[in-house]
């Protein structure tokens, strides 16, 4: 099988790809089996046992599921990681350091192109975001999510 070219990367079903973050995010932060039988917790690296929790839930999978899980959670963690998606983020019930994700971030990341190196474009990856939450949750109260030009500046 040739190697997909990242900007090829399929869509994903919005919802398999909610139960992918999940699975990678929570195998990331803990030492913890995030799937039964999962060997990821005996691994260090955050991501490569996020990558291996992901790799053993897809089990019996199409193979080009995984990839286009894996390709498009890597993108979604870099915009994280780079702390671009703040503003669609809440403090979660489940600890400090934890977040919610608002819905519309998954539901674009699950389908929005990927560019040559992997990434999502983040203006555009964005934009697609404030549209589908205005379209699909704008009556969703639990999210009150401020654009970056509604926020208020930090005191200073």
């Amino acid at each position: 099988m040739a190697k997909l070219r990242a900007q090829d990367t399929p869509s994903i079903d919005a919802e398999t790809f909610w139960e992918i973050v999940n699975v990678g995010i929570r195998a990331g932060q803990t030492s913890e089996p995030a799937v039964e039988n999962d060997l990821s917790a005996q691994v260090e690296n955050p991501y490569y046992r996020a990558g291996a929790a992901i790799r053993e839930m897809l089990t019996g999978e199409d193979p080009l599921l995984f990839e286009a899980g894996m390709s498009r959670f890597t993108a979604l963690m870099d915009l994280y990681g780079r702390n671009v998606l703040d503003t669609w983020l809440r403090p979660s019930a489940k600890g400090a350091k934890a977040h919610d994700i608002h819905p519309a971030i998954i539901d674009v990341a699950a389908r929005v192109r990927l560019s040559a190196n992997g990434r999502f474009a983040q203006r555009k990856f964005l934009d697609e975001v404030e549209s589908h939450a205005a379209k699909w949750y704008a009556d969703n109260d639990e999210w009150q999510h401020s654009s970056p030009s509604q926020e208020q500046q930090p005191d200073t």
